[in-house]
């Protein structure tokens, strides 16, 4: 069963397989960088109940590109890369596919938004088993 946090390091896995060379972070940004880099920030998840132990979960994920010169045409170029990067999240029990993209750049920062949706199959309580039966067998006689 994903967590929230495997989407995360999917997400990172992805971005690391198109930008090796730009650093990626999850928790906050190093002030002290010196170069491009992306963070990665769950907007908000939810869950829906589908069908018997079957849920659908979804979360809204915001990457952020920083990148040193504040140069529009790098975060466009980042942009489009991402659209590619990101349409398929790798899990570890499959796959998730990603949907509602977009970006937008806001004070020199690029803001890549996303869905992730993806399904999981709770455990089952574990049944509680018949110990012994005894029977009586007999005829009935009218």
């Amino acid at each position: 069963m994903a967590t929230v946090n495997d989407v995360v390091d999917g997400v990172a896995a992805a971005l690391f397989a198109a930008f090796p060379e730009i650093k990626r972070y999850e928790e906050r940004i190093d002030q002290g960088g010196n170069g491009s880099a992306f963070f990665i920030g769950l907007v908000n998840g939810g869950q829906t109940k589908q069908f018997g132990r079957r849920y659908r979960r979804t979360q809204t994920f915001d990457v952020h590109y920083f990148h040193l010169d504040d140069e529009n045409r790098a975060q466009r170029e980042i942009a489009e890369q991402l659209y590619t990067a990101l349409e398929i999240i790798d899990l570890p029990d499959g796959r998730a596919r990603t949907a509602n993209m977009n970006h937008q750049i806001v004070d020199g920062v690029l803001h890549f938004t996303f869905d992730c949706d993806f399904f999981v199959l709770k455990e089952r309580e574990p049944e509680v088993k018949m110990q012994a039966i005894t029977q009586k067998i007999g005829l009935k006689v009218p």
